[in-house]
């Protein structure tokens, strides 16, 4: 064994395990061939070629002993070596001698052995087989979740889909599951897809487990948009981070660098510096970062390792937006407008956003308009004009919320998803999506949104004959193009849906088409 392992170690380890326990060349063979197929990632050619020479000598072995004897004392007594480190550069000859020792003479090179030994080096130890067979997994997990991944996508499609993944705000998930002693209530964010190209929005807590629920994988998400630091809207970017770096390192397949654009409120960026500043996460090699300034209107690119001294494209936004994506005749650009959201000393802070994406193809236009955590502005209605969706996230209601008396200072709340309607009165979306319910106290959700449903239609007959007012709820699903919304029985796309109460607090709100109720 030598002091310092190496990528070839473990492999003759395991060869000279399999000698002890009588293993016969044939199948050492087999095991060997086995390894260089499926056994290494990229960059350890070295590996697999000395791998190559050893089961050859075994093959040689099995036809001729004596033949292979004098092959195996010459291959000795030459010493040989991979050439790729510098630390155990008698490895190989190391090897060929406990070989030498287990297959002909257990005494007749231990003079010889001391003479080659250094220091770096010292006789082979072997694990016991119930510990090996652990660490001779021909899979990792990273393996798995790949193999997941391709068969996930030849079976779901999620083109042109604005996916609901999101439930409950702040940390009342984790408080409701610990206090009812369940997993059923969750936080998330939200996935869209337009014409392949995969963008998530505020991943916060859950969302990468709703994802997979849905059957969406790291590989569907090209773009990740998180406008705040708080929990809910940014706790799962680090899994998701995490799990693209494991695929691109802890596989065998070759071209698993999947690149992901993160755009950043500037507080959640200075956690993402922190780790780069270690080399714990988020390198350049996968990732590729934006810090976005929604007051100025810039976007700044990040350029270097992350490790040591930064440097930084600054561009301007333009009023169409900025290029997130372009491929022939698609396109996808992000608008953001400040939001007055967290305070610090009676004064909101500048770095909170809402975001709108423009998709389009040719002749064909479609806009997302997600309002983030914010109290109700011009800035917030203005950017929310001409949207074909809206999500607005409500966050608690109050009594003097929901009369018009008195307004939420750091959520939209009631009055402030009524006045977001009253602005689009002159061209309503076709959806409105009540999301971010607090649910601290009780599960208002459902009520409170019929009771915004019924005061919102009276604003104008476009709204009422139009506008679908729905409370968001995990797994809701909406075509982009035909702008139709999933049924949550029959699964079939519908502009003609019902919204049904859920039959128990904190149940499933499910969205019915009209093939799939009586009235």
């Amino acid at each position: 064994m030598i002091v310092k392992d190496t990528v070839l170690l473990p492999s003759l380890r395991y060869i000279v395990q399999m000698l002890d326990a009588g293993t016969d060349a044939a199948h050492i063979v087999s095991d060997l061939k086995d390894l260089c197929e499926y056994g290494f990632t990229e960059g350890t050619s070295h590996v697999i070629k000395t791998l190559k020479e050893i089961y050859l000598w075994f093959d040689s072995y099995a036809e001729d002993r004596e033949k292979a004897k004098g092959q195996l004392e010459d291959v000795i007594l030459r010493g040989t070596g991979c050439g790729e480190c510098l630390k155990c550069y008698d490895c190989l000859r190391m090897f060929w001698i406990q070989v030498y020792h287990r297959l002909y003479d257990e005494t007749a090179f231990k003079k010889l052995e001391g003479m080659l030994c250094g220091e770096n080096t010292y006789v082979f130890r072997t694990l016991p087989p119930e510990i090996y067979r652990h660490l001779d997994a021909r899979m990792s997990a990273a393996d798995y979740y790949w193999e997941h991944c391709g068969s996930m996508k030849k079976i779901k499609k999620f083109n042109n889909r604005l996916i609901v993944l999101k439930g409950m705000s702040s940390s009342t998930p984790a408080m409701l599951n610990s206090a009812f002693n369940t997993q059923n209530f969750h936080g998330g964010g939200l996935y869209i897809n337009w014409k392949g190209f995969g963008i998530v929005i505020d991943p916060g807590y859950h969302f990468v487990e709703a994802m997979h629920n849905t059957g969406l994988t790291v590989m569907d998400v090209n773009a990740v948009i998180i406008t705040h630091e708080h929990i809910d809207h940014n706790n799962d970017m680090r899994i998701l981070e995490d799990l693209n770096q494991s695929l691109a390192r802890f596989t065998k397949e070759k071209d698993r660098e999947h690149k992901i654009s993160w755009y950043l409120d500037e507080a959640t960026y200075s956690l993402v510096e922190g780790l780069q500043r270690t080399e714990s996460g988020f390198n350049q090699k996968t990732n590729q970062i934006f810090k976005l300034d929604p007051n100025a209107g810039q976007a700044f690119k990040q350029s270097g390792n992350g490790g040591g001294h930064v440097c930084w494209e600054e561009r301007s936004i333009p009023s169409e937006g900025l290029l997130l994506y372009e491929q022939n005749r698609v396109k996808i650009f992000l608008r953001i407008a400040g939001t007055e959201h967290e305070k610090s000393h009676n004064k909101y802070l500048q770095h909170t956003f809402s975001v709108k994406l423009v998709f389009t193809e040719a002749d064909m236009v479609r806009s997302v308009y997600y309002t983030s955590d914010t109290r109700y502005q011009k800035s917030v209605g203005n950017l929310a004009k001409d949207s074909d969706i809206v999500i607005a996230n409500i966050s608690s209601v109050y009594e003097e919320d929901i009369l018009k008396a008195k307004p939420k200072e750091t959520h939209l709340g009631y009055w402030g998803c009524y006045r977001l309607l009253e602005d689009m009165c002159k061209k309503p979306p076709s959806f409105f999506l009540v999301s971010e319910f607090w649910n601290g106290k009780t599960d208002i959700r459902f009520d409170i949104v019929k009771f915004l449903k019924e005061e919102a239609v009276k604003l104008c007959e476009e709204m009422r004959a139009n506008t679908k007012i729905i409370p968001a709820e995990i797994g809701m699903q909406i075509d982009l193009e035909k702008l139709q919304i999933q049924c949550m029985i029959c699964k079939r796309f519908s502009d003609k849906v019902i919204t049904v109460k859920p039959a128990e607090e904190y149940g499933e709100i499910r969205c019915i088409c009209d093939k799939c109720y009586i009235i």
